[in-house]
């Protein structure tokens, strides 16, 4: 089989998962990050297309636990500045990230009856990026 990375692979160059408590992930990419997708998640189906063509593959099983992440899979959304910022663009609005602090953000998105539509939103993008690292590799 082919072992992209276990327990040692790193996670460099892409911004951090922020907790709805606050609390910095610093070993954990956002999930929103395009440059996670793009190094860590894409690539590797790409590779699989690549080899699939020489190799006679007829199927893949792909782990997504993080070995050497703080959490080992993604439970809830991602409250970083720019996750935040994205969806306050979204609902039209201007305010910046960094005025609220990250301890503060899930209580501020619920005061302001925003947080299922935070929720929608991080799920639709997750989903966007999923779907748009699926239809590269099926472009291969």
């Amino acid at each position: 089989g082919i072992n992209f990375a276990g327990g040692a692979e790193k996670f460099t160059g892409t911004r951090r998962m922020m907790t709805g408590a606050g609390e910095p992930l610093t070993q954990t990419p956002c999930p929103l990050d395009a440059t996670y997708w793009q190094r860590n998640v894409e690539s590797r189906f790409l590779y699989l297309a690549e080899k699939s063509k020489d190799l006679n593959v007829t199927g893949a099983v792909v782990d997504p636990e993080m070995y050497a992440a703080d959490i080992k899979m993604y439970r809830a959304p991602c409250y970083c500045d720019e996750c935040l910022r994205e969806f306050i663009r979204s609902e039209g609005g201007a305010l910046e990230a960094g005025a609220v602090f990250p301890r503060d953000r899930v209580q501020w998105l619920k005061q302001g009856q925003a947080g299922a539509r935070f929720d929608a939103f991080f799920q639709s993008r997750v989903r966007m990026a999923a779907t748009d690292g699926k239809n590269t590799v099926e472009a291969l």
